[in-house]
Formats: structure tokens, C-alpha cells, sequence
């Protein structure tokens, strides 16, 4: 499609918009093409789970760009706060690593990692804007953050806090609420 520059003269767009009909196999003699529905979340597939790749966010432009690409997939987007002095951080993540379910489960899912672990100071100042666009409370590890396939932010899905004999079953129904289930 066109841009509409104010500068382009009506006669230019309509002949833009009649060789964008005519490539396109849209025109007066043909229908135009069903509009096609975004896709929904897909079942974890069944089978040895691989393992869960977490991209570690290096800036808000990277998290913006992740994000509406996720949006463009439709697919869950699942972010921990993680530092590896944190204990409860690193439990958080041998559980998923050790279950096939949740491995599987989370295939479905864009899968971000904000890394708490440097202290110098641009580290640590990129680390607070990333946790500011998630809306991340500072100097909490560990954290799960999600955000739907639609992009929606879901504060009321986070998990704030790590105790290994619930979090599985919490991180599970999590991953249901957006539609994420293990066959």
C-alpha cells in the first residue's frame, strides 16, 4: 500500500491503488482474498521436549521489537526476571528445565530472560528500564511476567515469588490462562 504523502496527487494514489489492484489479482472481475484470522497458540507437541531457549534482553528496543513480533505470531510471550546470584531464580529455572511438560508447554510461548546478574552501572540501568516497560517491580527475583498473544500485558498471571513443591503447577495453569497446554 501506498504512504499517504500530502504532497502525492490524488491521481497518483488511485493509480498506485489500481497497479496494487491488478498485481494482487484484486480488481473489479475478482473478489478480494478472505482475510486471513491471526493464528492461535498451538499445542506443545508431543515427544521429547527440547530445551527452553531463553533470549536474554538487552534494551527496551529489543524487548518493543520481541514483542510485536510475538504479537504478529500470535504467541505468548513468557519474560523471568533472573540473576544467577538468585537462588529462587535459578530454582525457578532447573523446574522448568527438568519437566518435559513445561518444556513442551513453553515451545509455544516466546521465551525472554531479563538478566539481573552485572552491577555496572549500564547493565544495571537498562536492566531498570527493561523491568519499568514490564512493569517489573525493582529488586524482585525471581519473576514471571507474561504477555498474551494478542500483546496484552497479564499482571495478574506473574509469579512473584518461588516455592519448588507449587511452582509447577502455578507456571502451568499460567501457561493455560493464555492458552498454552501440554497434549
Amino acid at each position: 500500500m501506498t504512504s499517504q504523502n500530502p504532497r502525492t496527487s490524488i491521481g497518483q494514489r488511485l493509480l498506485a491503488s489500481a497497479l496494487l489492484a491488478a498485481t494482487s489479482g484484486c480488481g473489479p472481475s475478482s473478489p478480494a482474498p478472505e482475510p486471513t484470522p491471526a493464528p492461535a497458540p498451538k499445542r506443545a507437541p508431543s515427544g521429547p521436549a527440547q530445551p527452553i531457549v531463553w533470549t536474554k534482553l538487552a534494551s527496551t528496543s529489543a524487548l518493543d521489537a520481541t514483542l510485536v513480533e510475538a504479537r504478529r505470531l500470535g504467541r505468548p510471550t513468557v519474560v523471568i526476571a533472573w540473576a544467577a546470584w538468585a537462588a529462587y531464580a535459578k530454582g525457578m529455572t532447573r523446574t522448568i528445565d527438568g519437566d518435559d511438560a513445561l518444556r513442551r508447554t513453553l515451545s509455544g510461548a516466546t521465551t525472554l530472560m531479563l538478566d539481573g546478574t552485572a552491577d555496572d552501572g549500564e547493565a544495571k540501568s537498562v536492566e531498570r528500564d527493561l523491568r519499568a516497560a514490564l512493569k517489573i517491580p525493582e529488586n524482585r527475583m525471581p519473576w514471571v511476567a507474561f504477555v498474551d498473544g494478542a500483546g496484552v500485558r497479564r499482571a495478574d498471571l506473574d509469579i512473584d515469588s518461588y516455592d519448588a513443591a507449587a511452582f509447577r503447577p502455578i507456571l502451568a495453569a499460567r501457561l493455560a490462562a493464555l492458552g498454552l497446554r501440554d497434549e
